[in-house]
């Protein structure tokens, strides 16, 4: 095909249009045709990311059911793979472990996984990229998949077996990688986590979950931070074995879970998981630590608009005692006395807002 456009273009009068995919306003636009009416901003963030902007693939995917995310149509994924079929076995195999990786995977990450003399793996990665099914980035020494939809297929032929053994290479591999750090050991960190899951390695699962949640949080990537430390949740009691290695209990990781969700927004979840938290602790035994977490909850009430909130503050006070000082109790009533300030009750948050600067 390449040669003959080519040809092409050397004749005056041919005039060669490229078909752009549709941005966020035209797919609206689309949606709307197929519908009959405006679609949800739900659906079109599904249809979004999943389609690209390729019109085909977003008639299909809604078509299917919605948009909604799950198995791919069957005449969708037949499409998607009838250019995956033709190719090599061995160009195929490179692009099952490249579609375990997900949408992007750097070189030496897949040239440990697929486990292919140089010489192979550079035809195979060739041939794919001949066939516009991977797109080579130069800058990150890494390939992608043209687009997320046929990673979606590829990734979806995969053998139950083969897709835990491939995920369990990638763990492995990327395990024996130095952490570089910042925003980029919070990206590897989640990588990390995602492919021990997949792997379905409980034990191995959960401690990096709870790594990924941290790493994700000190970055400010809540949402991130949310989904692994749910992860994590998730895994506590199938992972007893590993428990004491993890480097919190589970009542912190209750209340880091929490704190991820209220910064995404999830109020509702954040209420939710700190007064779990606050159930798994003896409040007498441990006031300073239920002291703090319940003035988190009457934070969370407070912000939310939800009812309750001074008489979980008063609980609060009650709980941390007042000798000797302590960082808790300064916590505590810098918080009360915030939100009396803006009650607005001056007179009440100067009082309380004073003692917490002479206890702190």
């Amino acid at each position: 095909l390449r040669p003959f456009l080519a040809e092409l273009e050397r004749i005056r009068w041919v005039e060669r249009v490229e078909l752009q995919r549709f941005d966020r306003p035209e797919l609206v636009a689309q949606l709307t045709g197929i519908l009959g009416e405006p679609p949800g901003a739900d659906l079109v963030d599904e249809v979004f990311e999943r389609a690209q902007g390729n019109p085909f693939f977003s008639e299909e995917l809604v078509a299917a059911g919605g948009g909604l995310r799950g198995q791919l149509p069957p005449t969708l994924r037949d499409t998607l793979m009838a250019r995956i079929e033709i190719l090599p076995d061995r160009t195929q195999h490179v692009l099952r472990v490249a579609a375990t990786a997900g949408r992007q995977v750097e070189h030496d990450v897949l040239a440990a996984v697929a486990e292919l003399p140089d010489a192979e793996l550079f035809d195979a990665l060739r041939q794919a990229i001949s066939a516009y099914v991977l797109v080579a980035d130069n800058q990150r020494d890494a390939y992608a998949f043209r687009h997320a939809l046929v990673q979606e297929a590829v990734y979806g032929d995969l053998l139950p077996g083969e897709r835990s053994r491939l995920h369990a290479a990638y763990a492995t591999t990327l395990a024996a990688r130095e952490d570089p750090g910042g925003c980029d050991g919070a990206t590897a960190a989640a990588e990390l986590a995602h492919h021990w899951y997949a792997a379905h390695d409980m034990e191995r699962a959960l401690p990096a979950a709870v790594t990924a949640g941290l790493a994700a949080e000190r970055v400010y990537a809540y949402a991130e931070a949310q989904r692994q430390l749910e992860r994590a949740l998730e895994l506590w009691e199938r992972a007893p074995a590993v428990q004491p290695g993890v480097g919190l209990d589970r009542v912190d990781l209750l209340r880091h879970a929490a704190e991820a969700s209220f910064r995404v927004g999830s109020a509702d979840r954040a209420i939710a998981l700190v007064r779990t938290a606050l159930r798994e602790i003896d409040a007498e035994a441990e006031r300073l630590r239920a002291g703090v977490l319940t003035a988190r909850l009457a934070f969370f009430l407070r912000q939310s608009g939800k009812p309750g909130a001074f008489p979980v503050y008063d609980e609060a006070i009650r709980l941390v005692p007042s000798e000797p000082p302590t960082p808790e109790r300064a916590q505590v009533l810098a918080g009360l006395g915030q939100a009396l300030m803006l009650k607005p009750m001056f007179e009440e948050a100067r009082s309380v807002c004073e003692e917490a600067i002479e206890v702190a």
